[in-house]
């Protein structure tokens, strides 16, 4: 994290759902109708402010104007990178679903499809 006073910042995740190129495909099982792919991807962390209590819906309007920004950025960044698809901007909190800082956060998730 960056000093205390950041207004937003970017990071790799240091615990990614996706990482590098993927893995050869799994196959179809048999008759089930569902398909095993490759997944690759990259993890990105916006931390929306230094204050780590509240949501994005909870910030001032130029906060929040500074916060899109940066995700329109992330999102023009990791769309341009060979094999990424989509970008999956979300909000999460809580340690239930594997939050490690305790932060206004999102993350940005380019996946290949």
């Amino acid at each position: 994290m960056p000093a205390p006073d950041y207004d937003v910042v970017v990071f790799e995740n240091r615990f990614p759902s996706l990482a590098g190129a993927g893995i050869a495909p799994i196959g179809a099982p048999d008759g089930d109708g569902f398909v095993s792919a490759p997944g690759h991807g990259r993890c990105e962390v916006i931390c929306f402010s230094a204050d780590h209590t509240g949501s994005f819906a909870g910030l001032d309007p130029a906060h929040a104007r500074l916060v899109v920004h940066a995700w329109r950025h992330r999102t023009a960044e990791l769309t341009a990178l060979p094999g990424v698809a989509q970008v999956f901007c979300f909000e999460n909190r809580g340690e239930e679903i594997g939050v490690t800082l305790p932060t206004r956060t999102a993350r940005f998730t380019p996946i290949r499809i």
